[in-house]
């Protein structure tokens, strides 16, 4: 797993994903866009994946950490963390509180490093895992 932040303009390398992806928490991972909130399908996407199939994520615990299946993450590659105060908002992911969502099979909730300018799961949804191409390597 990547455990350090990743930032904007970072060069990065990847391996292409072939066949069918097997998504790990933490993996940092380039998709296409499924459409919808996450905007253009001709643009590639990088984000961390924090819950797999049938895993149950919110935020916020304690400290306003995001959970787990009631678990709270460990999070050392939370770059800038978006804003508690802010109400949720399923437009915008500018808060960092959202409800629980249970991730559909064959599917991971991502989130940017960069929470506070993140367009992510938050407010756009899962992700199918068959819209991974690849994943970073250290």
């Amino acid at each position: 797993m990547w455990s350090r932040p990743v930032r904007s303009g970072q060069v990065i390398t990847a391996r292409t994903v072939t066949g069918r992806y097997e998504p790990r928490r933490g993996d940092v991972v380039l998709f296409r866009s499924p459409g919808g909130l996450w905007g253009d399908h001709k643009v590639p996407l990088l984000k961390r994946v924090v819950a797999v199939g049938g895993e149950t994520v919110a935020c916020c615990g304690a400290a306003g950490t995001v959970t787990v299946d009631g678990r709270l993450l460990d999070e050392p590659y939370v770059a800038e963390d978006a804003s508690l105060d802010e109400p949720p908002d399923p437009n915008h992911c500018g808060a960092r509180r959202f409800a629980a969502v249970t991730v559909p099979a064959d599917s991971v909730f991502v989130m940017g490093d960069s929470r506070a300018r993140s367009n992510d799961s938050r407010c756009a949804g899962p992700v199918p895992a068959s819209s991974v191409f690849a994943v970073m390597t250290d």
